[in-house]
């Protein structure tokens, strides 16, 4: 199947011109790990605006299985000690659904290692990352942080920063092209496609 990558800013092409391109049908996938602003109103609303016949919006990837298993990866990579706290570090929100979302990928992947994950947020939400890690450094182990995040640039300098800064013992890269997250992005697209 054809595949396009559309950005919402910062970055071209914009979806809207992706859209328009697109013909009859385009599904929009939204590689997005929270439901937050963006897969809930930006998105829709540039689907509208497009007017592109047939347009399918699919669900954010969100705590999809393959994601929390990314992040696994990634923390192993980093390093991390099986049994050490993790604190699941994201970007934050005002929506209190992408927070929501996040705190069941902390669920998520505190039911595959078998303990507790507390979540931390970078720029914007409660609990903030720094103290996050405090808390859980207060147990005297020491402390994983997982990026909750797709790719670097800002808000991963910012996890990578809070979260040293605070004392932890390992930071995990953001998630990037880990087959986990193709196999999200491609279960999502079915997800919608079935509908």
């Amino acid at each position: 199947m054809p595949v396009r990558l559309g950005w919402l800013d910062h970055a071209e092409p914009r979806l809207g011109r992706i859209l328009a391109e697109a013909g009859a049908a385009p599904v929009v996938v939204p590689l997005l790990l929270a439901a937050g602003y963006h897969a809930l109103v930006d998105i829709p609303a540039i689907a509208a605006a497009s007017r592109t016949p047939g347009t399918t919006l699919a669900a954010a990837i969100g705590a999809h299985p393959a994601v929390i298993g990314a992040v696994e990866n990634r923390l192993a990579e980093a390093g991390a000690s099986p049994g050490a706290p993790v604190v699941l570090a994201a970007t934050g929100s005002t929506d209190p659904a992408a927070a929501a979302d996040v705190k069941r990928a902390a669920d998520e992947l505190a039911a595959r290692r078998g303990r507790p994950v507390t979540v931390g947020f970078a720029a914007t939400g409660n609990p903030d990352l720094a103290a996050a890690v405090r808390r859980a450094a207060a147990s005297g182990r020491p402390i994983a942080v997982a990026s909750y995040l797709i790719g670097p640039g800002r808000f991963a300098d910012l996890i990578r920063d809070a979260a040293a800064g605070a004392g932890a013992t390992w930071v995990a890269a953001p998630l990037g092209a880990q087959p986990g997250m193709a196999r999200a992005l491609l279960d999502r697209y079915l997800e919608a496609c079935a509908d």
